[in-house]
């Protein structure tokens, strides 16, 4: 008997004491509105992960669909693209390109919004994997992106979610931290939004200083400004509108004045230091010391012919920044000046092979 048709039929038996355990709240309390409300919405969100993760296992030993809901997806973000060339449409390059670029930038707010959930910390990985969004939907007027949460399968729910714990949890727990990690991307997304709108608002840019710390927040706004058009846009103008009310953020409109202004926030932020990404040949590593030498680097139009690395001891060890010895790597990081502005050090925080880059690209 397959590991598969195993858990079909533990699953199937899962669905059938979360619908009994649904039953009897809503029997129990039904004279006890407050109890009811206290404990219904759990009781129904873990019917409806368990249905979930039923379809899939049926999905996967199949191949066919089990989703049988025939109405249209109603978008979660809404990004709104305003210029003399996106009346209704736009160019698909453009429109690819922000796309990846927003997905980028919300990966950095997932990130940044699990360093604060302790419980996560063994599974920081997979938190970058919940932070991409489908485009659902367009609208007329100018170009309107509708935006929703992407599908990761419903391995989630049970076995990359063990991950999380040293002992096995109950399915409430469960159910409940399937819940908060779902809600990191759209956080990420308000997170966002709050970034653009801080350049106007300085308790707001304030506030999310003493949160997140200069050095977390310098490299947000290096992605966010991104985000927002440039003096060589093809767009003017890009607003975000929350259509979820789990998300409640006014709408946030971004010019090109705006991407101005989070340049010079950026500016005020570890000012001996700019966030990059470049590329590079590693030429040398002390693997004991987590150090090395990219020899040369290449960055926006600056080339340095040599620059003393720091692979941050966060996510590298001497395994795995041995294997990358003489390959040529795209880094992402913080460039380190010294009182005359001259470049000294190299702080990475992230390090992609060519290998790795081709996996993305296919």
């Amino acid at each position: 008997m397959s590991r598969d048709y195993n858990n079909i039929v533990q699953t199937i038996d899962d669905l059938k004491n979360a619908q009994n355990n649904l039953a009897r709240i809503t029997k129990d309390y039904s004279t006890q509105p407050k109890l009811l409300d206290f404990y219904l919405p759990s009781a129904e969100h873990m019917v409806s992960e368990v249905e979930s993760h039923l379809k899939y296992l049926l999905g996967k030993e199949t191949n066919l669909s089990f989703d049988t809901s025939s109405e249209s997806v109603e978008p979660e973000i809404w990004i709104r693209l305003e210029g003399k060339n996106f009346n209704g449409r736009g160019p698909i390059a453009t429109i690819g390109s922000y796309l990846q670029k927003l997905n980028s930038a919300n990966k950095q707010a997932v990130n940044l919004l699990g360093n604060i959930h302790e419980r996560f910390e063994k599974a920081r990985d997979l938190l970058s994997n919940l932070a991409s969004f489908d485009l659902v939907s367009t609208a007329n007027g100018s170009l309107k992106l509708g935006l929703m949460r992407s599908e990761l399968g419903n391995e989630l729910n049970y076995e990359q979610l063990n991950l999380f714990y040293e002992e096995e949890p109950s399915e409430l727990e469960k159910s409940e931290d399937i819940k908060v990690l779902r809600e990191l991307s759209l956080e990420g997304m308000k997170l966002i939004a709050e970034t653009v709108a801080a350049v106007d608002n300085d308790v707001l840019f304030d506030s999310l200083k003493k949160q997140y710390g200069e050095k977390e927040l310098k490299k947000l706004i290096h992605y966010t400004k991104e985000l927002v058009p440039s003096a060589r846009s093809a767009f003017d103008s890009v607003s975000f509108e929350a259509n979820n009310i789990d998300v409640p953020f006014n709408t946030i409109k971004a010019t090109k004045s705006t991407r101005k202004a989070l340049v010079e926030k950026e500016k005020t932020l570890m000012k001996e230091s700019i966030y990059i990404s470049g590329e590079g040949w590693i030429r040398a590593i002390d693997i004991d010391g987590l150090t090395g030498k990219i020899r040369p680097l290449h960055y926006k139009d600056v080339t340095l012919p040599e620059i003393d690395c720091i692979f941050s001891d966060e996510k590298y060890d001497s395994s795995n920044i041995a294997i990358i010895l003489d390959k040529f790597v795209t880094v992402k990081g913080f460039l380190i000046f010294n009182q005359h502005q001259i470049p000294v050090k190299f702080d990475i925080e992230e390090i992609i092979t060519e290998e790795a880059l081709a996996i993305e690209e296919d």
